[in-house]
């Protein structure tokens, strides 16, 4: 017997089952009035040891209560999901599906004639809808992100997640694989000090452009001698004042066998600077 090649997507699919928070009427306005009559001080004081707060049960504290009231006034439930379902499927039309469904079990004709005419017309609401709002991802063509979703949406393209190497050997290849120049280079490393000049964050005329071409001229004035290499160390401060306990840091590096002269500059740069 010959199978043909083709198999229809919803045979090649099992259906998903998805859980979904929906909003009933009002329910934003009883969590606005729930965070109004919540006395926030509290958690702050509940963390707050010897006078220093510990920032990770505060936030803990305070997350955990915001999803508390979320899930009170929210509702939740199990849906599914096929693979052939049409992107202009809304829940009307779910609806209307199971009332020309039970008309045609009852054998109702009146009523299932009056479903299959209410069924088309909402089906055609349905689909001029969703052609609007793909053309509306393409109105401005300056915003590549909403095109992007535009482009999404008519191709059901999904991004894979990428997966993490779980093989514990990768760590200590990388090591090798870098320091597989200091074998044969008995000569000690150049340091420099850095300078006021060398800072070129919040400082004004500065930018990240002349910081990357600062270090390519160094990095290749250096590799311009005869067996010679370098090795950066990229740290990226940014949006990490706010999020970060200096102190803890510190003590996590020193673990780590990091110097004291680095760990110290390290706390003095995060110490009292300011967000912008």
């Amino acid at each position: 017997m010959l199978i043909p090649a083709y198999r229809p997507i919803v045979r090649r699919s099992k259906p998903l089952l998805k859980q979904v928070r929906t909003w009933p009427a009002g329910a934003i306005s009883a969590l606005q009035d729930c965070f109004e009559q919540t006395t926030w001080i509290t958690f702050k004081e509940a963390a707050t040891d010897g006078g220093t707060v510990n920032l990770e049960e505060y936030t803990a504290s305070v997350t955990g209560y915001i999803s508390k009231c979320i899930d009170d006034v929210t509702v939740s439930k199990t849906i599914t999901t096929r693979p052939n379902q049409k992107p202009w499927m809304t829940a009307e039309v779910r609806m209307l599906l199971k009332t020309r469904d039970s008309a045609f079990r009852a054998g109702d004709r009146a009523a299932l004639r009056k479903a299959r005419v209410k069924l088309s017309r909402v089906i055609r609401e349905a689909k001029r809808a969703h052609v609007q709002r793909i053309h509306g991802h393409f109105k401005d063509t300056g915003d590549t992100r909403h095109m992007w979703e535009g482009i999404q949406a008519i191709t059901h393209y999904r991004k894979t997640p990428p997966s993490c190497d779980s093989d514990a050997t990768l760590p200590d290849a990388l090591n090798d694989f870098y320091a597989r120049f200091e074998v044969q280079n008995n000569v000690a490393a150049e340091k420099s000090i850095p300078t006021q000049n060398d800072q070129f964050a919040y400082r004004s005329n500065r930018s990240a452009d002349e910081a990357i071409s600062t270090t390519l001229h160094l990095a290749l004035t250096h590799l311009d001698k005869k067996g010679t290499y370098v090795r950066m160390l990229f740290i990226d401060f940014s949006s990490t004042f706010n999020t970060i306990v200096p102190q803890h840091l510190i003590g996590k590096l020193s673990l780590l066998g990091f110097n004291t002269s680095p760990c110290n500059w390290i706390l003095d740069f995060l110490t009292g600077r300011p967000q912008y």
